[in-house]
């Protein structure tokens, strides 16, 4: 007996599986090795159905009751059954942090927990991204690239598909980039015109002392 993944054919270790005669008697109960595989020998003549009652994890289990018959000496019968594994569907959300406005056009990546890159993509007109059939396990997302006007957002945002089916919904916020005044361009200009503001008033105040003295002058004549 050999297990498999349903859709890549990879063998399924750990796999709880009994072996029941026609008549529902346990003859058998096991795992399959790190090879997927069950082998079991002497099994008497007769018709026997296999059961799956406990799946490798990230995995449905296979309710179907797999027949076969032993029907001479020497003769090996080799079963197959395949698992499906859990699978879900992720609806991210990008938006303003302040006014909750959705945010078109960002690019994100979605990674595993071995950093491998599984999906990359901008978020639409609504500001969203669907993703449907993401295999058991968790996961992280990335902004890779920010929409125009607003910061990046460097964090890791963590997700688990633990379900078959279920809809995990995720919100990421992004700051606008806030434009700050040149001060010290306001400040630089604002000392040049009062240095020549001083400036002139020197000037002045130099040409008001001469008329002065040359009125002193006058005066003594």
């Amino acid at each position: 007996f050999t297990k498999t993944d349903f859709s890549t054919d990879e063998t399924l270790p750990n796999t709880t599986m009994k072996i029941y005669t026609i008549d529902d008697e346990l003859v058998y109960e096991g795992k399959t090795d790190k090879e997927g595989k069950i082998v079991i020998d002497r099994l008497p003549i007769g018709k026997y159905y296999l059961l799956e009652t406990e799946a490798p994890e990230g995995y449905l289990i296979n309710e179907e009751k797999m027949y076969f018959e032993v029907t001479g000496d020497d003769e090996v019968v080799k079963s197959n059954m395949k698992d499906k594994r859990i699978t879900g569907s992720l609806e991210f959300t990008k938006t303003d942090f302040s006014t909750d406005e959705t945010l078109p056009n960002t690019l994100i990546q979605i990674f595993n927990e071995k950093d491998e890159l599984i999906y990359e993509g901008r978020t639409d007109e609504n500001g969203k991204i669907t993703i449907d059939e993401i295999p058991y396990g968790k996961y992280y997302i990335l902004e890779k690239e920010a929409p125009e006007g607003y910061e990046l957002n460097t964090e890791k945002m963590w997700f688990e598909v633990l379900e078959d089916g279920t809809v995990i919904k995720s919100t990421m916020k992004d700051h606008k980039i806030v434009k700050v005044p040149n001060t010290e361009a306001n400040d630089y200009h604002e000392l040049i015109i009062s240095g020549i503001t001083m400036i002139v008033a020197g000037i002045g105040l130099v040409v008001l002392s001469k008329k002065k003295k040359s009125g002193d002058k006058d005066d003594k004549k």
